[in-house]
């Protein structure tokens, strides 16, 4: 069997995952959590990551790479008018801070969420997740190898800020009771 070619640009996890044949977050286990899955699986991802030249970016290595002023704001549904105002306000926020916003829709797809911060890696210091679909244990993962915060998501080890939603609430049923409203229903989205 020969080695993989290395792709044209500074491998990233996905490269890896793909010339394994395997899904970035087995390969992400793999170079990360000794002793977790299939050894031969995680033996064949290793040598791979060494033949194409992967390294991953951790915090100990973070600051060799020159700081890129970009933060990468993933939002799952781009044409929702809940993020809006988030999308206005993480980007005002930044640009007071000196960064730029890179502002991504990833289609409510973990995959494309997943295949993005890898694929931009180096186009980012650090990522928003505004309402992320991956699974509490790879947002705990992805945040011990990258700088983010999480919105509205509680998983423990990952930076979070909320959205006062109880006030919110509050404030909403008061002004439908303002106009005469008394019979309320709330459609809730997706956990």
């Amino acid at each position: 069997m020969s080695s993989p070619t290395p792709p044209p640009h500074r491998p990233t996890l996905a490269d890896v995952a793909d010339a394994a044949g395997v899904a970035i977050s087995t390969a992400s286990r793999a170079l990360a959590v000794p002793g977790r899955g299939n050894p031969d699986t995680r033996e064949r991802i290793i040598r791979i990551a060494k033949d194409l030249g992967y390294t991953p970016v951790t915090a100990s290595n973070a600051s060799a790479t020159p700081s890129t002023r970009m933060v990468a704001v993933l939002v799952s549904d781009v044409t929702n008018p809940f993020y809006f105002g988030i999308i206005r306000g993480t980007q005002q926020a930044l640009r007071v801070a000196g960064y730029s916003q890179i502002l991504v829709h990833t289609e409510e797809s973990p995959e494309m969420e997943e295949s993005t911060l890898e694929e931009l890696r180096s186009s980012y210091d650090g990522a928003i997740l505004t309402a992320s679909r991956l699974s509490d244990e790879r947002l705990a993962e992805l945040s011990a190898e990258l700088p983010l915060v999480a919105l509205n998501r509680a998983v423990p080890g990952v930076p979070s800020v909320f959205i006062d939603t109880p006030l919110g609430f509050d404030q909403a049923v008061e002004h439908l009771a303002s106009l005469g409203h008394r019979r309320i229903c709330y459609v809730a989205g997706p956990p």
